[in-house]
């Protein structure tokens, strides 16, 4: 029986953003988790954007025009939500690649 997994992190504004982009769009070279098959990263895509962008530009102009307030933004607050749904390959295996997006 196959597994799911729905994973949502509130993310505050002193933490480091880029790192989390070169993460998600797998820019880094190396990582520790043995399970991550680089020769498969193609077959990553994203439900919202088509193509890899800027975190903090892209959250910054977000901010920028939606926030009105006159008060000065806390250094704590919530910078953004990261966001994953995925699944196990037993799942994924009987798929085909449009019924996967």
């Amino acid at each position: 029986m196959s597994y799911s997994i729905i994973r949502v992190v509130k993310v505050k504004s002193k933490t480091n953003t880029r790192g989390i982009q070169r993460h998600i769009q797998r820019e880094n070279k190396n990582y520790e988790n043995i399970d991550i098959d680089l020769s498969k990263s193609y077959l990553n895509y994203d439900l919202v954007n088509d193509t890899k962008f800027d975190f903090n530009k892209k959250i910054d102009e977000k901010i920028e025009k939606n926030y009105k307030r006159k008060r000065k933004i806390r250094t704590d607050a919530i910078k953004h939500i990261d966001g994953l749904i995925t699944s196990d390959n037993v799942f994924f295996n009987q798929l085909s690649e449009e019924e996967t997006k």
